[in-house]
């Protein structure tokens, strides 16, 4: 057997477009602003467009005043029934039905606390129940809650609450892919407050995982027959992979990772990809983000990268981030959308995997 490992390249799409889904008929869910758009990621139509958000949308005529406004932050999540959900400014969201034109307008569902939701972290469960957590600065640690919404998009509720002081906010819902039964949860951000949560009764009871040090601050889950596994996503403390023993709750530090991880996906042949980001703090050991891949979720090697661009503070023009679109991917592909790097700003392009010859 060759040891050789794929060679990966990168397609940019044209114009500027925030990938979220991509449908069974190969079909893209984007975003561009306030515009929801269809497509094949050339041509696109425009499907809805979110209510105006003051002050966000003010400055979303030029880009870099929509980088500091934070103007492209928003969610869209195809469900299994062919429904489409969005949130955007504080708001959720059930969109159009993805088969009816251009007949129907948004409508608002309930308000959350914060913008919107990490990219990747809303969960269909087997019931067809939809979970996402409370994505939101928190400075004051109140309470932050993981919501529940029907099927038909016609119901919501509360389906845990954190209290005061025990999560800053949630970095996302994940289904378990080995345990269809288990709805896992990811929380942050600093020592005290990184936790793993399990439940297998819908948030009836919940287990929690971890000793709220940074090694439990995780973003995006990769799941295996006998481990969880993550990337760290720390801007303060050293990097690392890890991964849990569902047998025993033991955890694995392996090899350290330079900068912190949010987003990441399990291609259709199990490659499992992690993007890392490019923000400010002592965690952070490079300029670069790199798109990282493993077949076991624990050893990892870098497969692709993207330079950060120029603008700083980061914290005010954006840190260097790669996020990918949810749903069905062809085999040794995946759509990828990227913040403030080189080649990857607020555009989004294709990463093949190819076999070496």
């Amino acid at each position: 057997m060759s040891n050789a490992q794929p060679r990966v390249t990168f397609t940019p799409l044209p114009g500027r477009s925030f990938l979220h889904h991509r449908d069974a008929k190969g079909g893209l869910w984007a975003t561009r602003g306030r515009e929801i758009l269809y497509g094949d990621g050339k041509q696109w139509r425009r499907h809805g467009r979110f209510p105006f958000c003051s002050p966000r949308d003010w400055a979303s005529w030029f880009r870099l005043g929509q980088r500091v406004l934070r103007g492209d932050k928003c969610n869209l999540f195809l469900t299994s029934q062919g429904r489409l959900l969005g949130i955007r400014g504080g708001w959720v969201f059930a969109l159009p039905d993805p088969d009816a034109g251009h007949k129907h307008s948004l409508r608002p569902l309930f308000a959350i606390q914060g913008d919107c939701v990490l990219h990747g972290g809303i969960h269909e469960a087997s019931d067809g129940w939809i979970y996402f957590g409370e994505y939101f600065r928190n400075a004051e640690r109140g309470p932050v809650r993981i919501w529940r919404i029907a099927p038909d998009l016609s119901q919501w509720e509360i389906a845990h609450e954190f209290a005061p002081g025990q999560a800053r906010h949630v970095h996302g819902v994940y289904g378990d892919p080995f345990d269809p039964s288990a709805i896992w949860a990811a929380v942050g951000d600093e020592d005290g407050e990184c936790y793993l949560y399990c439940t297998r009764d819908r948030f009836a009871h919940v287990d929690q995982f971890g000793d709220g040090t940074q090694l439990y601050r995780a973003v995006r889950l990769f799941f295996t027959p006998k481990h969880i596994c993550w990337l760290t996503d720390s801007n303060l403390a050293q990097n690392y992979a890890c991964r849990l023993s569902r047998q025993d709750g033991v955890l694995e530090v392996g090899q350290k990772v330079d900068n912190s991880c949010w987003y990441g996906a399990t291609l259709s042949d199990g490659l499992m990809v992690a993007f890392t980001t490019v923000e400010e703090g002592p965690g952070i050991l490079s300029n670069e983000s790199q798109v990282l891949t493993s077949r076991d979720g624990f050893h990892w090697q870098e497969a692709y990268r993207f330079t950060k661009d120029r603008w700083r503070p980061m914290s005010l023009f954006k840190f260097g981030v790669i996020s990918c679109a949810e749903g069905p991917m062809p085999p040794g592909e995946l759509y990828i959308s990227g913040e403030a790097l080189q080649g990857l700003e607020g555009r989004s392009g294709i990463l093949r995997w190819e076999e070496s010859a």
